[in-house]
């Protein structure tokens, strides 16, 4: 019984059906090792049953994939080929590829036009910065003043064209060169609007 969580029902199984649907007594302890196990991780986005769907719906093939795993005299190179077709089977490869690294590499070429990487002139592969800026502008422009008297000629804020904020150290934007408190709050609010659309 495999136990239901949230919306997804309780199973139960049988081991009998099992045996009897897809001739398990062969090919379990290979499945298993494939689908992942106590000794073995998972195969990444592949769960147990897409494996076992994977035998029932291509049986021959994968029984004589199977036979080299259980076969006692198999070589090395036999074995390893043998994996190098399982896993091509469970990744859904096309009958035309027969090479696992040729599969990853055009599956990460695949997938990298999604992650933000381009190929430069000399054939390698580069990542591309984003073309948003990294904030807003009045983020990004806004300065505080440090000054011990508030809005005077020696106010940052003033010289550089801007009104005094909240995050000033002396007149915390309450003074003579501070935004009126309502649109300063509605500066903040869009600010973070803005920032949280990045």
């Amino acid at each position: 019984m495999k136990p239901g969580k949230g919306k997804v029902e309780a199973k139960i199984f049988s081991t009998r059906k099992l045996q009897k649907e897809l001739s398990f007594a062969q090919t379990i302890l290979l499945l298993h090792a494939f689908s992942g196990c106590d000794t073995t991780s998972a195969i990444y986005r592949k769960s147990k049953a897409s494996t076992v769907n994977l035998f029932k719906n291509q049986l021959s093939q994968m029984k004589n994939i199977a036979d080299i795993f259980y076969n006692p005299s198999s070589t090395s190179d036999a074995i390893s080929q043998a994996r190098e077709k399982m896993f091509l089977a469970i990744y859904k490869v096309p009958a035309n590829e027969h090479n696992l690294n040729n599969h990853r590499y055009a599956a990460f070429l695949k997938s990298s036009t999604k992650w933000g990487w381009g190929r430069g002139d000399d054939g390698f592969l580069f990542p591309v910065t984003t073309n948003d800026p990294v904030a807003p502008d009045t983020i990004l422009n806004s300065i505080f003043c440090r000054c011990t008297t508030g809005s005077g000629g020696r106010c940052g804020c003033r010289k550089s064209g801007m009104q005094c904020s909240s995050v000033c150290a002396t007149c915390h934007g309450i003074c003579t060169n501070g935004a009126p408190l309502e649109e300063e709050e509605f500066e903040l609010d869009r600010e973070v609007e803005e920032s949280n659309e990045i």
